[in-house]
């Protein structure tokens, strides 16, 4: 008996240090959750954080700089625009599907299955015999659209 009542102080001392640690955890989860989810209205950027499948990898941007991802083995490869308005590329250990739940599904689109673009730097649609690209700003390469989405860019293109 007289060793359970030593141990409970112990005990007792552990699990609200553990319980501390969760909770302040689980606080900040929910806060850099709401920064991202938040409405950005009254804010000139949002600010999206891109994990990589590891989640040791984390990367800052606004989103208004994100161009478009490109598929390269088990990559993504981000093209964004630094601070001086320059092209900059970053390699992401991510699947596509995961990085569309990660960024807000109204400003970009999937063209084709190795793409994800934003909507707001596409300049036109470019076609080349009987293939159709994308063309972006600040981007010297074209993007593949799937035959079954050439009819939603232009309806996008045209409104």
């Amino acid at each position: 008996m007289r060793g359970f009542f030593e141990l409970v102080p112990k005990f007792i001392a552990v699990f609200s240090v553990w319980g501390f640690l969760a909770f302040m955890s689980m606080y900040l989860l929910f806060k850099e959750k709401g920064e991202n989810s938040a409405n950005t209205s009254n804010a000139p950027e949002q600010m999206v954080s891109l994990y990589s499948d590891n989640q040791t990898d984390k990367f800052r941007i606004k989103q208004s700089d994100i161009l478009c991802f490109k598929t390269c083995d088990n990559y993504l490869e981000l093209f964004y625009l630094n601070e001086d308005e320059q092209l900059k590329t970053r390699l992401i250990r991510s699947s596509m599907k995961r990085m569309m739940f990660q960024l807000d599904s109204q400003n970009f689109y999937r063209p084709h299955q190795s793409y994800l673009v934003n909507k707001a730097h596409i300049k036109g649609l470019v076609k080349v015999k009987n293939q159709s690209y994308i063309e972006l700003a600040y981007i010297d390469f074209n993007v593949n659209i799937s035959r079954g989405n050439v009819k939603q860019i232009k309806t996008f293109l045209v409104s």
